[in-house]
């Protein structure tokens, strides 16, 4: 079975050269993409293997990757999961 791996990236060309990288070189893995980690935090319950994620967003509130990672109680839950 092909693992599920999440890819965040705001840069579509960058967005599209990893989800390549992951299903036709590596081939291992099926890919999800998201433009933004809000979009991410709601498909956590699909308990993906890894997730790919950028840090430096072009929205207005500033955050980074990680600071989404740090406030998200889905990112606990998926934690949780593991």
């Amino acid at each position: 079975m092909k693992k599920l791996v999440f890819i965040v990236e705001d840069n579509l060309v960058q967005q599209k050269m990893l989800q390549v990288h992951f299903e036709e070189t590596l081939g291992d893995y099926t890919v999800r993409t998201f433009d933004h980690p809000q979009e991410m935090l709601g498909a956590l319950k699909e308990k993906p293997f890894a997730m790919v994620l950028d840090h430096f967003f072009n929205d207005k509130e500033g955050k980074t990757g990680l600071d989404y990672l740090k406030v998200s109680p889905w990112m606990m839950h998926w934690l949780e999961l593991r």
